[in-house]
């Protein structure tokens, strides 16, 4: 299921979209009223999408900030609208090229929503392309690279991945696999799907699609599937496929696919597993259930390999609206309205064969008239799939009389010669998945071949998917799709038996395969151990275990300051998984060690892009932020966010406590720890953070009342600071919690200060100063005193001598209290700089 097509076609189309937005931009973003340039309609819809993607409003927005979230179309409209206010340049190229422009609109529709292509699509969009990059170069400058690059090395696009967003706006009501036709799109058959179509919405409860091997019956219920997809107001409310195809075609025998659906059992137990996921009922009742109370089209792929009476008495409870199509080799009876497919017609044969033989560049074929072309067709019986093999076979440069002359022995002949004309790279490829059977990524393939050249791997693959040894896979994985690739069913067969790779080879890969297991097996054990430690990665699925593992090792070199290193792994893992939001995640925490905040920043906010809800990911870019940038406010956003998916978080509600303290929203830190101190299932380390958390929020909440001059309630919180650390366990005390404490001190002393002598406010506070002398420093007084009375020396119970100054401020109420013989708390540095300062009590003499 090659989509190098499509993403050749994304990748165009993107850039000539960059290049009207600039125009649009260039020519009218001097005018003020953007509602106006833009249409209300367009200006609305550019709003609302941006609002819904950004999660609310924002001010002073720039005219390309708003186009980025307009459709293809929507350019081509607003430069029409506005043609007057255009350059003389510009205008000139819209009135000659506005018909080539409205032309594209369909096919990006196409292409951004996962929509059969055209089998015209890729070589009129080139045509286009190439002549306003010709013509008008200065105007299309990314246009213009865009193509450059297509011509350097084509294969660049399997590294280009397609939105999400633009994939597919309503891919919850389907689960359609995408079409394997995108090298050359759906070529003819326009009656058969005017007329399949007819029927799915008529009143035949059953519709098979009937017809020999290669003919293109999945290519045709696929493209019918999709065609229904876009008719408004669609009497289905959902579309679900299930195939059960169970052998592969080789040149001499019929072999079985592994872990492929056997029966009807089989069948129905999948079919209700897309419906209603797992079930403890009988799956057949279950099935009915859903199609009598939803509208639902259900299509059977290959049902032949398991028709048997269950499927016929399944098919005689089919309830009212509900519909079933099925593509099979077997009519099923009289349940059925019968569409049997004929091959292609000549013409469309014709251009089939022409429009691979154009797209692979082979050129034995693109010189042959179409008279000669159309014998051709004729020899291999109009057959989709035949013609298909055909080019392959010519493209590794046999004559085509010459793979035409055998037909009965016409797939190991041309599966031989596209095997000899395959580069090195290329068969080692072939020869990993040989050894290890299935859907492999391209992280994988890097890792089984020990690639460290992305590009070339990337070149192998593209080869292999032109001459069709190689199928490639999407389906989604988070916010984007995954592809992967998988030797074609009749390659494998061929080479089974002509290079089948030795033991040691197939002993080689299995052990890097074992592995790549274990080390995905660790790491989802540390994520279920722990998802909040920086560690824990979360893998999509089995495909990130090679990304998880260069990032792991990339997280190692961090911590021994390797952050070279560490890069090395993460750029790694960029070129094989830019949209893994793990990857972007690392290389946050790894700029912000070594530094360079503002890329640790753009790296956390892309991975955000990637998977805003993962909670983890809140925790760690909203502590980069409280200790990067001071950003309490945007933190505390993050940790809500991350709290609305994992609401008893014990890390969230801790980092959202450590930031309200620093906010100085008191009540609500409060909130936060006494939700923390209610968990039974805490940690020794995590109770230490609570407590400590509890005992910072009151002399921070102190020494805020006493700026607001309330020191009674100042008084209070402090007396509450003395019951909290009495009640802690001793086993939860650490020279944290004390030196936190110790800065009560300096609160304590401007609270007995304002309390005024003789009140019993000043005596509560003497007590709580009594207090903490034992538990944050050392009792001393004040041995000498110059008679400037500037200068003092303080004289510890330890016999250490410290000097203070009354003209340092930090000293001079403190100097003048101490006359009064009162208690009182200093801050003092020693003069030997390698001391740190202590906290000293001063007692009376």
């Amino acid at each position: 299921m090659s989509s190098s097509s499509r993403l050749t076609l994304y990748s165009v189309l993107s850039a000539l979209e960059s290049d009207l937005r600039r125009i649009i931009s260039v020519n009218l973003d001097t005018k003020n009223n953007y509602e106006e340039i833009l249409s209300e309609d367009i200006y609305e819809k550019c709003m609302s999408r941006m609002e819904r993607d950004i999660g609310g409003k924002i001010e002073d927005l720039s005219l390309s900030e708003i186009l980025d979230y307009a459709d293809f179309g929507d350019s081509i409209v607003i430069l029409n609208k506005n043609k007057e206010e255009l350059s003389d340049g510009h205008r000139r190229f819209l009135r000659k090229e506005n018909k080539n422009l409205e032309s594209l609109i369909p096919i990006r529709n196409r292409v951004a929503h996962s929509r059969p292509l055209a089998f015209d699509d890729l070589s009129n969009t080139l045509d286009v392309a190439r002549s306003f990059s010709d013509k008008y170069n200065e105007s299309f400058v990314e246009l213009g690279e865009i193509l450059q690059k297509l011509e350097e090395d084509p294969s660049f696009v399997l590294g280009v991945e397609i939105p999400n967003i633009e994939i597919d706006n309503n891919s919850e009501k389907h689960n359609l696999p995408l079409p394997d036709f995108d090298e050359t799109g759906f070529v003819g058959r326009k009656e058969q799907v005017k007329n399949l179509i007819n029927l799915c919405l008529g009143p035949y409860p059953v519709i098979t699609i009937v017809g020999d091997g290669g003919l293109g019956k999945t290519a045709l219920a696929l493209k019918v599937a999709y065609d229904l997809l876009e008719i408004k107001d669609s009497q289905f409310e959902a579309i679900v496929w299930v195939s059960s195809k169970t052998t592969k075609l080789t040149s001499n025998d019929i072999v079985e696919i592994d872990g492929a659906i056997e029966d009807s059992l089989g069948m129905m137990s999948a079919i209700a597993d897309r419906l209603a996921g797992k079930t403890e009922s009988d799956v057949t009742d279950e099935i009915i259930s859903y199609l009598k109370e939803f509208k639902i089209l259900l299509i059977l792929d290959n049902l032949e390999t398991v028709l048997d009476d269950r499927i016929r008495k399944f098919l005689e409870r089919l309830p009212n609206g509900s519909k079933i199509m099925v593509t099979s080799r077997i009519g099923l009876g009289a349940y059925e309205h019968p569409l049997k497919l004929q091959p292609l017609s000549k013409d469309e044969s014709v251009q089939l064969l022409r429009s691979l033989a154009t797209i692979r560049n082979v050129p034995d074929l693109l010189k042959v008239s179409n008279n000669i072309l159309i014998k051709y067709c004729q020899r291999m019986n109009n057959n989709p799939g035949f013609i298909k093999w055909f080019v392959s076979a010519v493209q590794t440069g046999l004559r085509p009389e010459e793979v035409l002359a055998n037909p009965d022995v016409f797939l190991d002949f041309c599966m031989s010669n596209v095997y000899e004309y395959l580069e090195d790279d290329s068969k080692l490829t072939l020869m990993a998945m040989q050894c290890l059977p299935g859907r492999h990524s391209q992280a994988e393939l890097a890792y089984l071949l020990d690639s460290e050249n992305i590009t070339s791997l990337q070149h192998s693959l593209q080869q292999l998917l032109t001459t069709n040894m190689v199928r490639m896979h999407s389906a989604h994985v988070g916010s984007t799709f995954e592809s992967k690739y998988e030797i074609a069913e009749m390659a494998r067969d061929y080479l089974t038996k002509h290079h089948p790779p030795a033991p040691a080879v197939v002993k080689r890969f299995s052990k890097k395969r074992r592995q790549l297991k274990a080390a995905g097996d660790m790491i989802r054990s540390e994520m279920r151990t722990n998802k909040y430690n920086i560690n824990s990665l979360k893998m999509r699925s089995s495909s990130d275990a090679i990304i998880a593992k260069y990032l792991n090792d990339a997280l190692k070199n961090t911590k021994r300051k390797d952050y070279r290193c560490a890069m090395s792994y993460v750029d790694k893992s960029k070129q094989l998984a830019p949209d893994y939001f793990e990857v972007h995640r690392v290389e946050g925490f790894i700029k912000a060690k070594m530094g360079d905040i503002a890329g640790a920043r753009d790296a956390y906010e892309a991975a955000l892009d990637l998977e805003p809800d993962w909670p983890p990911l809140r925790l760690w870019y909203g502590g980069f932020l409280m200790r990067s940038y001071d950003d309490f406010e945007l933190a505390i956003e993050n940790f809500d966010a991350g709290l609305k998916r994992d609401e008893n978080s014990y890390n969230l509600l801790a980092e959202k406590a450590r930031a309200n303290l620093y906010l100085k929203n008191f009540k609500e830190a409060e909130n936060g720890i006494l939700k923390l101190a209610a968990k039974q299932t805490l940690t020794t380390w995590q109770k230490k953070i609570v407590y400590d958390l509890h005992l910072q929020s009151r002399y921070r909440w102190a020494e805020y009342l006493i700026d607001e001059h309330d020191p009674n309630k100042a008084l209070d919180l402090l007396v509450e600071l003395k019951v909290l650390y009495e009640k802690c366990p001793k086993n939860l005390l650490d020279d944290t919690m004390k030196e936190h404490i110790s800065k009560s001190a300096r609160t304590a002393i401007r609270v007995f200060y304002s309390v005024g002598q003789g009140t019993s406010e000043s005596r509560r506070i003497e007590e709580y100063i009594k207090w903490l002398i034992p538990i944050t420093g050392e009792s001393g007084y004040v041995s000498r005193m110059d008679s400037s009375r500037t200068e003092f020396t303080i004289e510890t119970l330890n016999n250490d001598h410290y000097r203070g100054y009354s003209n340092n401020m930090i000293f001079k109420e403190e100097v003048d209290l101490i006359e009064d013989g009162l208690q009182l708390f200093f801050h003092v540095r020693s003069n030997d700089n390698s001391r740190q300062a202590r906290n000293i009590i001063i007692a009376k003499k």
